[in-house]
């Protein structure tokens, strides 16, 4: 063994034998990587009132941001994500912004586009609404296009709300008063992308809307589904319970499909605050449901699609529902729809350890039983009032949480504030492990949690290694692929490592029933490696002798686990 590996403690071992059966459904951890904050931040600016993500760019809206137009002119940031964080690369400014236009109380983006609205614009009329979409040519972020609404009227807030996927863009118009007379009833305009530009394709409305339904307030676009939130609809199972439109696209439209309400829809549910589509399902936040006597605790449901439309499969409510916590404030689901599918639920006014009504995050899982609760997602620097959860979203391993309402202690008032979090699997295999001298795949094993309080075991080990060899665990802080020895280390240095134990197996011959077992819980409580803090990423490697291969050494695998509190 190189001496390279600095021996760093002796880890007990334990019995191997259940290891692979006993190892957990792997639980996803969040960890905070750090603040977005704009350079011109100040009071009321609302920075994160509209969150969107797409890959490690992120856009975030700030609609109160005052210029020498006037007060509320707004803007919305790019931040690029690097090695050393989050960095402000682009301030995105309406061209003709004049003053209360809103300007950032939407965003989207999607590859070298982005949209932003400003849903109090005079564009056609006063208070119109319009939108603008930037293109990032050459590096750089230009505003290429204006697009007002065919059809909008005074006060009707084009923009409240957008979508983009490819060459589609949908933008919510909640105070819309369509050809119905319904005042405020509501709209979403379908806008396509072509040669030329964006063209208005079709003014999107609920064929039995009324006055002050807000269809439109917000949109979600999946593919050839559109589903648009109508949270004042009144209907049979009260006033301001709610409804979902979901519309399926037919040639150069969209054509109601289906109108979405829960049978234990209530008076002032507000079912449609938020809605969201991935892989076929489909999640809408309820911020008003009456749950357990608490007025406005909130509730998500939780629909799946399939051949007949959209079924109801869940009804999903905090840990600890209470009055007021608007739970569903916004929704963003992760994953392919199937086992391995997780949800993000804002509660713009959850108590926290903080404060009440500082705002909460909570994240949800598949089980076999459906989603379950598994942690919060929170910062500990807010106060009562900053709405940390307002808006959330969540692609691959980054997810933003926004906070509009944050009082910065140096800034002031509702500057606002977005948070953003890593959230992975607790463990992940990666690498690759070196086939042993008799063909087998030694392969690393893992069983209980990597907590720095629990006194649950936690182990790591390996099966399939030759019979009576010695090996040892090795551990680093960073990943790596690098050839060693006929196979792969899959850590970069420095490395620790335990001290040696035997694979036991078979007691005469040689065979693959060798096993290794390292209490690695316990070595995490000792305290002897400073670095084993809570949050850190650790990556695991075991390393035996093996003299019939060459060169005569044995690796397995490598795991990357999350050390949890």
């Amino acid at each position: 063994m190189p001496c390279r590996f600095s021996r760093v403690a002796v880890v007990a071992s334990v019995a191997l034998a259940p290891l692979a059966q006993a190892q957990r459904p792997n639980p996803l951890v969040a960890t905070r990587e750090g603040q977005l904050s704009a350079a011109t931040s100040a009071p009321f600016n609302d920075f994160g009132a509209s969150l969107a993500l797409d890959g490690e760019l992120a856009l975030v809206g700030s609609p109160g941001i005052a210029s020498a137009a006037g007060s509320q002119v707004g803007a919305a940031y790019l931040f690029q994500r690097t090695a050393s964080g989050w960095t402000e690369i682009a301030e995105l400014r309406a061209s003709d912004g004049a003053a209360n236009d809103r300007f950032g109380i939407s965003v989207a983006l999607e590859g070298d586009t982005a949209v932003v609205g400003a849903f109090t614009a005079d564009a056609t009329a006063p208070d119109s609404g319009a939108l603008y979409v930037f293109e990032r040519i050459g590096g750089t972020w230009t505003e290429t296009q204006r697009l007002v609404g065919i059809g909008a009227d005074i006060g009707e807030g084009l923009g409240w709300s957008l979508a983009l996927q490819g060459n589609t863009l949908i933008a919510g118009a909640a105070d819309d008063h369509h050809s119905g007379g319904a005042f405020n009833g509501g709209a979403a305009y379908f806008f396509e992308r072509t040669p030329t530009g964006w063209v208005q394709r079709q003014r999107v409305i609920a064929g039995d809307g009324e006055a002050f339904d807000y269809f439109g307030h917000a949109v979600a676009l999946e593919g050839n589904t559109l589903v648009v939130g109508a949270w004042s609809d009144n209907h049979s199972y009260g006033a301001n319970g709610g409804s979902a439109y979901v519309f399926r696209r037919v040639g150069a439209s969209f054509v109601l499909s289906q109108k979405l309400i829960p049978a234990d829809n209530g008076s002032n549910d507000r079912f449609g605050w938020d809605v969201n589509l991935r892989a076929g399902e489909l999640a809408v936040g309820a911020v008003g449901d009456t749950i357990n006597g608490g007025y406005e605790a909130g509730s998500v449901y939780v629909f799946a699609d399939s051949p007949t439309g959209f079924v109801q499969r869940q009804k999903l409510v905090a840990t600890v529902p209470h009055q007021a916590a608007l739970f569903g404030s916004s929704v963003a689901l992760h994953g392919n729809g199937a086992s391995n599918s997780a949800l993000l639920v804002g509660s713009m006014q959850a108590h926290s350890p903080v404060g009440q009504y500082s705002g909460n995050a909570f994240l949800f899982e598949r089980s076999a039983a459906g989603f379950v609760a598994t942690l919060q997602v929170r910062s500990t620097a807010l106060e009562q009032g900053a709405n940390f959860g307002a808006e959330v979203e969540w692609e691959g391993e980054l997810a933003l949480v926004a906070a509009p309402g944050d009082d910065s202690r140096v800034l002031g008032m509702n500057t606002g504030a977005t948070f953003a979090y890593r959230i992975e699997p607790e463990i992940e295999r990666y690498c690759s492990p070196k086939p042993n001298g008799l063909g087998c795949m030694p392969s690393i094993q893992w069983s209980g949690s990597p907590s720095l309080s629990s006194s649950a075991p936690f182990t790591i080990g390996a099966t399939d290694v030759l019979n009576r060899r010695t090996g040892l665990l090795m551990y680093g802080y960073a990943p790596n692929a690098a050839p060693f020895q006929g196979g792969t280390l899959c850590i970069a240095a420095p490395l620790r490592r335990t001290t040696t134990q035997d694979s036991g197996g078979s007691a005469s011959g040689d065979d693959c029933t060798g096993t290794y077992t390292f209490d690695f819980g316990a070595w995490l409580r000792s305290g002897l490696d400073p670095e084993l803090s809570a949050g850190v990423d650790v990556f695991t490697q075991i390393w035996s002798r093996d003299p019939l291969s060459s060169p005569a050494i044995g690796l397995t695998d490598a795991l990357r686990l999350r050390v949890r509190p």
